[in-house]
């Protein structure tokens, strides 16, 4: 569905009308220390001379200019080349902050960025973005794992806030690992969490946060989010895990739903039977205190939802298509089924009315992304002149002519600034949408619920938040009662004028599998708890009164809640986890080491591989002698070459696949295999095959492939096919695969272990 202008456009628009009092306002900083600051601090480190002036600016903070400086460089390591400084003041509802920026002046560039309490001292945060001088860049795997890196983020924490770091408990880590094949790649960071702990529960909003390069193992962020005076509920009376699950299956039942992947095929896509959360939530919060299911609308902060990547709102079609050329456009108006442009300009006149001042100023036709055969008018009209011009886009369907979507702006950004209160409230603002989608799509009106409304925000000159517009959303209900949330409706509504601003329809005609033989929904709802168990936590939730205008604070609660981010949706025939794609999620492991890596010569190996994710313990065993399959070698060269942190997802459209077809497919993308190949997935590696990934995985492909100019010095160089002489000799030449008594054994097979080592001296071959 379209994506509605976010309420922090507004905020800025109106930061830039009234940007000359911002200018004005010095945000806190105490005159005399700006003006000594300015006066007085030339380079880093600088003294600062007494003076009448600094003097009055150090009255108003206990800690001076020179003393934070002098803090922050005891805490980090602020090198000599870091030449340039700066300094601001901060004050808001944490408290008072010296601000100090020093940068590299030098053409390689960088940044250190501290931020230090002006009332007791204690640094709040650090950032830095160090460059290496000499112009090198990261290659192969990370120098320091992360168990190596943990004692580093521990060690920070605990010197820089002692008293809360013994309040807290290290969380799961989302470590950031760019593609290590990649030459040369991105920084490797592990991110630390150590979230606060309060009669014995976490409190997620509170955090001492540590990240640190892989690379060089030093700190490159902190941050400490913490409120001194945050009140907790008491813990005693809770109600006990087994009636919070009751509360869970009873109040709480997974909904079965329609879905479709987001991904192109059309028809041939197949539409899913799945579990959802109910009303299309990420998270279920109970209240530990009282039992009571917590509407939360999303408005808290801390506890992530069981995302697999996002959740299953309605499509953004608008965002996913793409131009037709004007051969094109001519040749799909012949088709017989397919509106002319006069025709179809006739019918987005008579759905949404256009004033006469408007001129049309453009039209196109496009064909959708996830639906190749269908094709869509746009049309757009524009009025008046910068700073006042107006517009209105209209599209309608290609072949039938119905009313796809409009959206329709009509202000300026300054009378949006005026202290316009709104006049239609959300019920009245509901009832004009509902008659908008009865007048255009009565048939379809008939096939739909309500899901929500969503005030959108100011941006009013007033004391208080008051919504400027509504959306509400209404999903398609399916065969035999089945909402299907990619279906249905968006609508905006004007707060001020009760106008429909915005319209967007998805409607597929695709076939809808039966739902005979779908489990139960108190099934459903006992695999949710088995793969994403309840929780006891502390989290602060914002009134759903304070999206409408009220100024009551966040209140932080006790509550039961769902962990395990991995999944966002059960198959609701096998109860299979899957992810936001539909795909099968699969579980992040926890961090368990091998137990059958002792006195193993291919220990190290797999221990380097599984810190950067390339590997995970299977039952807490890597099995290092038993022979690798093609599909398990496939595997650790794709995630070698991919981003990590949300793993390997399928490029093309089809029904369920076997575990290893995402991998083959983004391995042709990666140049690892070749276009149409599909190598037998249990077949076991032999040092050929090896060879032969391992060069197209360091993309030598085009000097692999020229066979003839190779000599090779081994005693069975015959059985070598003569078009893999050259990966032969490039991987015994670069030191990835080691000759044997003279021979290089082709057909030899590889064990875990073997593939493990190849590929560590793979990834550290450009180093």
């Amino acid at each position: 569905m379209k994506k509605r202008k976010s309420p922090a456009s507004w905020l800025f628009a109106l930061v830039l009308a009234l940007g000359f009092l911002v200018m004005q306002n010095t945000t806190g900083l105490p005159q005399a220390a700006a003006a000594d600051a300015a006066e007085k601090i030339a380079a880093p480190g600088q003294a600062v001379t007494n003076s009448d002036k600094s003097q009055e600016g150090e009255q108003q903070t206990a800690v001076s200019l020179e003393q934070a400086i002098k803090i922050a460089r005891e805490a980090f390591k602020i090198p000599a080349d870091f030449d340039k400084f700066t300094n601001g003041f901060d004050q808001s509802k944490q408290g008072a902050f010296w601000e100090l920026h020093w940068n590299r002046s030098a053409k390689s560039g960088g940044y250190i960025d501290i931020r230090v309490n002006a009332q007791n001292g204690e640094i709040w945060s650090m950032s830095q973005w160090s460059p290496p001088l000499d112009g090198s860049s990261y290659q192969g795997l990370p120098t320091y794992s992360r168990e190596q890196t943990k004692d580093i983020a521990t060690a920070l924490a605990e010197k820089l806030h002692p008293a809360r770091f013994r309040e807290t408990l290290l969380q799961p880590g989302r470590d950031y690992f760019p593609p290590l094949l990649s030459q040369p790649r991105g920084q490797v960071e592990y991110r630390y969490n150590f979230a606060r702990v309060v009669n014995g529960f976490s409190y997620l909003e509170n955090s001492i946060n540590v990240t640190v390069n892989g690379d060089t193992g030093e700190v490159s962020g902190f941050n400490l989010n913490w409120d001194a005076n945050a009140s907790f509920p008491d813990p005693s009376g809770s109600i006990s895990m087994e009636q919070a699950e009751q509360v869970f299956r009873t109040q709480a039942t997974p909904q079965l739903y329609y879905f479709r992947p987001r991904i192109p095929g059309g028809s041939e896509v197949p539409i899913k039977l799945v579990y959802g959360l109910p009303g299309q939530k990420t998270q279920v919060l109970i209240d530990a205190l009282t039992g009571n299911i917590l509407d939360n609308n999303g408005n808290y902060y801390g506890l992530y939802g069981m995302s697999g990547g996002g959740d299953m709102n309605m499509a953004d079609s608008k965002m996913k298509e793409y131009q037709l050329n004007p051969v094109e456009i001519s040749a799909v108006e012949d088709a017989k089924n397919l509106l002319p442009q006069d025709t179809a300009l006739a019918k987005a006149r008579s759905a949404v009315s256009v004033p006469g001042e408007y001129s049309l100023r453009s039209s196109r036709l496009e064909q959708d992304y996830l639906f190749t055969d269908k094709k869509t008018w746009h049309f757009n009209w524009e009025a008046g002149e910068e700073p006042e011009r107006k517009w209105l886009d209209i599209s309608v369907d290609a072949s039938s002519g119905e009313l796809v979507s409009f959206y329709l702006n009509e202000y300026n950004m300054l009378d949006k600034l005026k202290a316009t209160e709104p006049k239609f409230s959300e019920a009245d603002a509901r009832k004009a949408a509902e008659s908008f989608i009865n007048k255009v799509q009565a048939e379809k009106w008939e096939q739909v619920v309500f899901k929500d409304a969503q005030p959108v925000m100011g941006p009013f000159m007033s004391e208080k938040q008051l919504p400027s517009a509504y959306t509400f959303v209404w999903f398609r209900v399916a065969r035999d009662g089945i909402q299907f949330p990619d279906n249905g409706f968006n609508v905006d509504v004007d707060a001020v004028t009760g106008e429909i601003t915005g319209f967007q329809m998805n409607w597929y005609n695709v076939d809808l599998p039966e739902p005979q033989g779908v489990m139960e929904p108190d099934a459903a709802a006992g695999v949710f708890l088995q793969e994403a168990p309840l929780a006891e936590a502390y989290l602060s939730l914002w009134p759903e009164e304070q999206w409408k205008g009220s100024t009551e604070e966040a209140k932080i609660h006790l509550v039961y809640h769902l962990t395990n981010q991995y999944f966002t949706m059960l198959n609701a025939f096998s109860g299979q986890p899957l992810n936001s794609d539909g795909e099968v999620a699969v579980a992040t492991p926890e961090e368990v080491g091998f137990e059958d890596l002792d006195g193993n010569p291919y220990g190290e190996a797999v221990e380097m591989l599984s810190s950067a994710g390339i590997i995970n313990a299977v039952g807490g065993e890597f099995r290092p002698n038993d022979v690798v399959t093609q599909a398990e070698l496939i595997a650790m060269l794709v995630r070698a070459g991919t981003y990590s942190q949300w793993g390997v997802r399928p490029l093309s459209a089809g029904s369920e696949e076997a575990w290893y077809q995402p991998y083959y497919e983004q391995a042709v993308q990666l140049g690892i295999l070749q276009k149409g190949e599909q190598p037998d997935p249990d077949a076991p590696v032999t040092r050929i095959f090896m060879a032969r990934l391992s060069i197209h995985a360091m993309d030598l492909y085009r000097v692999a492939k020229l066979s003839d100019i190779y000599v090779l010095n081994f005693q069975d160089a015959a059985e070598i096919p003569e078009y893999l002489r050259g990966h032969a000799a490039l991987s015994v030449g670069m030191g990835l695969l080691e000759p044997q008594e003279g021979n290089f054994r082709p057909q030899t097979f590889v064990s875990r272990g073997e593939a493990a080592t190849t590929l560590v001296k793979l990834l550290n071959s450009w180093k």
